[in-house]
């Protein structure tokens, strides 16, 4: 059976002008409110995670460039360029690594370098490889879409595209190809332990003016299933004559020791792209790939073409291929165009590469084309505009990107950034393709100029239509993590990067990474498709909100989270009695349960009965409720609960004399009526300090429940009492502090006999006499009591 597959064709007019450090104008950037703004929660981010090792700058400086650094970034100095590449493990260690530019000067040299991703400190980084660095010698080209196992061997290479060296021309490189624009471009085969370089011949088939003068080609890595490596797809009509354009699309299939097979693939005649006249003759306009992924057999390319007869509007088409697993046409089964206008006193529409799109956002079955667009001329720079197209060529925009969300048109980026591209990737593995800009489409949250707090903007794909999203950064991360600088001046932001979706695990939650040019970071989001409470990365059915695991044989096992079930529990009123309750709501309310108490009768909760109930009439003790949900045989959800009676009531009490201070522990409830010497008072701690008189103190202390009893205590607090000498030979004066005008005196043996036991006066200067000369020599205690005194202590007789 002939294996055939669906090949798109996809062709619009390209502008391409990045902007580095761009200023962006505030007033015109959308402030709050946001407290009802939907959010993509960070749940971490890797600062600065390129790490330059000492070979790998040097080898950058050897070469006359500047290494980049992590300092401030100022418009002018060195730093990474935005072309990058992390789909591919270079290192065999399971972790995507990154190609990047870290420096290079476009009309002189260039670096392109692997960083191998390691972890440090629980830090997500990646550490430069001076093996695996090499220099374009001349303008750096579109390496970041040649990179793949090229030769079979497992080990990932590189096809590094370049441009000629055109800098000072009294200073030219040994490399220098003479009245050229264009060198040939480099094939870099990885041998394990670096690359060998060689040189694509192919420029010989140009079609350029000198034979050794290669003009610009296209080219694009493409993977070959059937073989397990990849190609390198090539364009080589670029600026051919008509006449000699047909059958220019090639596929070279290279060895290991830069030697490579051609084939035509594609026959420029099945295009129905227009021609261009122009001093030079007439020739055709270039396809570009697009998109490539053949194991879903589909690719699509693009080609920069405008309707000759007026300036007007652009165009664009799409044509659909049925191909064979050689990349053979068998049929075209469609044949369209699509026509921008103008829009009226906004200059020309355009797109930008990174901004063209045919996929299937609602998975029917149908492509929708997802373009950026730009308009220029404008005093104050670029708007950029996501236009979305049914099949047809249909602006269904709206329909997808509603312009009621919180009162703006998202679809409209009102930040004023140059539309440098924007990506779309499936980020969060719910099967919806979604959008996020590369720049642009951020807004200040914090609703002043003066303390900007911008956020970026993100379009979540539901299936039915983008829901806007902002990514939500914790404190120490404000500013969108550093993507947007400070304001200069007080009016103006300075752009300092791009976003890209990654996916460095393979796991397929993407990552955004964000280059800026003094370094990059790399943003991990905590997904949460279900709901569920549980991450993404943790959980192993991500869009099933009932299920976060599975069993031996990969099938979901059942599960709602514990905050399903809001469960209260009143205790009993009093002891012995049979009054406790259990209250019982529950949240999912899309299932139907069934709830045991103890074993016992079956209580149900569906749409019928309510998903609200209350089980009464319990006596205190421990209960076991337990779950059940109808279709789930497996599943039972069991709580223990306690219903409790009030404890009996516990007062302890302790008497700081030198003070007149009462301290009282209570415990029993949560709040205690407290009466001393008549006084009432309400104390809602279990803890009180009162203020005691000298004499007799009375306290009592009871709850608003009966049973609980009343606690009572008699508190004597005595006046203080001094007695001199001690020891005596007879006289012994003794002084009573307070107001008691007479006391009762007993003079006590250390056997409990009683020598003297007698009522005395106080007199004035609170002095009571005793004379103990006639008492043997010896140990006696004396006793002292009155209305607020009660004192023994002991004296020495000698």
């Amino acid at each position: 059976m002939r294996n055939t597959f669906s090949l798109f064709m996809f062709f619009i007019f390209i502008f391409t002008s990045p902007i580095q450090g761009q200023l962006v104008f505030l007033d015109s950037i959308p402030k709050g409110p946001w407290e009802n703004q939907k959010k993509l929660q960070v749940y971490k981010v890797n600062k600065d995670i390129l790490r330059l090792d000492e070979l790998s700058r040097d080898f950058i400086i050897n070469l006359g460039l500047t290494p980049p650094d992590y300092d401030p970034w100022i418009p002018g100095t060195p730093g990474y360029d935005r072309k990058h590449n992390l789909d591919f493990d270079w290192n065999n260690d399971g972790l995507n690594d990154i190609v990047i530019t870290p420096a290079g000067r476009p009309e002189i040299n260039g670096v392109v370098g692997v960083y191998m991703q390691k972890k440090e400190n629980d830090q997500i980084i990646f550490e430069s490889d001076s093996n695996y660095f090499v220099t374009s010698e001349g303008d750096v080209g579109s390496f970041w879409i040649n990179i793949g196992d090229l030769d079979g061997d497992g080990l990932v290479d590189m096809v590094l595209p370049t441009a000629n060296y055109h800098g000072d021309p009294n200073n030219f490189p040994e490399y220098y190809a003479d009245d050229c624009y264009h060198t040939p471009d480099k094939l870099f085969i990885n041998n394990g332990t670096g690359f060998d370089k060689y040189i694509i011949g192919d420029f010989e088939v140009s079609g350029g003016a000198s034979p050794d003068c290669p003009n610009s080609v296209e080219r694009q890595a493409i993977y070959l299933p059937n073989e397990n490596r990849y190609g390198i797809l090539t364009n080589m009509a670029q600026g051919v004559p008509l006449e000699d354009s047909v059958g220019w699309y090639v596929l070279h299939k290279f060895n290991s020791d830069g030697t490579y097979t051609s084939a035509q693939v594609f026959d420029r005649n099945l295009f129905s792209i227009p021609s261009k006249t122009d001093m030079h003759g007439t020739s055709q306009y270039p396809v570009r790939p697009l998109l490539i992924n053949t194991e879903n057999n589909k690719v699509s390319f693009s080609a920069p073409y405008r309707k000759s007869s007026t300036t007007t509007y652009t165009s664009f088409g799409i044509v659909d291929f049925e191909i064979n697993n050689d990349l053979g046409v068998e049929n075209i089964l469609l044949d369209t165009s699509i026509d921008l206008p103008l829009h009226e006193n906004e200059g020309i529409t355009l797109c930008d590469t990174w901004g063209t799109y045919p996929v299937d956002l609602d998975n029917d079955g149908e492509v929708e084309i997802v373009t950026l667009q730009h308009v220029v001329p404008l005093d104050q720079g670029y708007f950029g505009r996501i236009v979305i197209y049914d099949i047809n060529g249909v602006n269904i925009t709206d329909t997808w990107i509603d312009k009621d969300q919180g009162g703006f048109d998202y679809s409209f980026d009102l930040s004023n950034h140059h539309a440098n591209g924007i990506h779309l990737k499936d980020l969060n593995g719910d099967g919806y393709i979604d959008i996020i800009p590369e720049n642009g489409w951020f807004f200040d949250r914090s609703d002043s100029s003066l303390d900007s707090n911008f956020t970026s903007l993100v379009f979540m794909n539901n299936g039915e239509n983008f829901e806007i999203y902002y990514m939500d950064f914790s404190s120490e991360h404000k500013n969108s993590a550093g993507l947007y600088q400070g304001l200069y001046p007080p009016s103006i932001s300075v752009l300092n990067g791009f976003r890209f979706p990654v996916d460095i695990n393979n796991d397929g939650f993407y990552e955004i990474l964000q280059i800026r040019f003094q370094g990059l970071d790399l943003i991990e989001i905590a997904y949460d498709n279900d709901n569920d409470g549980v991450r993404n990365t943790e959980d192993a059915f991500p869009n099933n909100s009932y299920a976060i695991s599975q069993d031996i044989d990969g099938n979901p096992i059942f599960y709602l989270p514990s905050n399903n079930y809001n469960i209260g529990v009143k205790g009993t009123s009093c002891i012995d009695q049979s009054n406790g309750q259990i209250n019982i709501s529950l949240v999912d309310q899309a299932i139907n349960y069934t709830t045991t108490l103890n074993g016992n009768e079956s209580i149900n909760f569906n749409a019928a009965v309510g998903y609200s109930q209350n089980i009464d009439s319990l006596e205190d003790g421990f209960y076991e409720l337990c779950f059940s949900v109808e279709g789930q045989s497996n599943y039972i959800q069991c709580f223990t609960l306690n219903v409790k009676a009030p404890l009996p009531l516990s007062v302890y009490s302790r008497v700081d004399s030198s003070k007149k201070l009462l301290s009282i522990n209570m415990e029993g409830s949560d709040q205690y009526t407290v009466i001393l010497n008549g006084k009432t008072s309400i104390a809602t701690s279990n803890y009180s300090e009162l203020k005691l008189n000298s004499g007799i103190n009375f306290l009592e202390v009871y709850t608003d429940k009966e049973c609980q009893g009343v606690y009572t205590e008699e508190i004597f607090v005595s006046e203080q009492v001094q007695y001199y000498p001690n020891p005596t030979t007879g006289p012994l004066q003794i002084f009573v502090s307070g107001e008691d005008t007479k006391a009762n005196i007993s003079i006590n043996g250390i056997n409990g006999y009683c020598y003297y036991d007698q009522i005395m006066s106080v007199t004035n200067s609170r002095k009571i006499e005793l004379d103990l000369s006639s008492y043997n020599n010896g140990i006696y205690i004396i006793q002292i009591e009155g209305e607020t005194v009660s004192k023994s202590f002991k004296i020495i007789k000698k």
